[in-house]
């Protein structure tokens, strides 16, 4: 009788965990580029491709529930455009370039340095 009783808690609890490993369901676009926008924040410069063909690159000015806005230079004056998640196709961030810089010099200078240590020792090696 105990060992039945055990048995079926066994079943019950098993039954129970599969939708704990059941895989997660698939994101939609408009939650991806929602989930997007929100990890970048405002102030991101970013370039969005519409579904309509439509390209518009600028900063993220605000971020709300259903859109999000983005803030442009046109013809020497500030625009805005209200851009829904369901719009988007694809969204890519811009950071100007500063990054790859950044890399290259610190790579650059790296490069010196192991220059400069390799021509010390070598002579110094010399010299003896």
């Amino acid at each position: 009788m105990f060992t039945k009783f055990i048995a079926l808690t066994l079943c019950l609890l098993l039954v129970g965990a599969v939708p704990a490993f059941a895989k997660p369901q698939k994101q939609t676009k408009e939650e991806k580029a929602k989930k997007q926008i929100v990890a970048w924040g405002t102030n991101k410069n970013i370039g969005v491709k519409l579904t309509s063909g439509e390209a518009v690159d600028g900063r993220i000015a605000e971020i709300r529930d259903d859109i999000f806005t983005v803030q442009f230079v046109k013809d020497g004056k500030i625009a805005t455009r209200d851009v829904r998640y369901d719009e988007v196709k694809k969204l890519s961030g811009k950071d100007g370039g500063k990054a790859g810089k950044i890399v290259g010099y610190t790579a650059l200078g790296v490069l010196a340095g192991v220059g400069v240590v390799i021509v010390t020792v070598l002579a110094a090696w010399a010299n003896n």
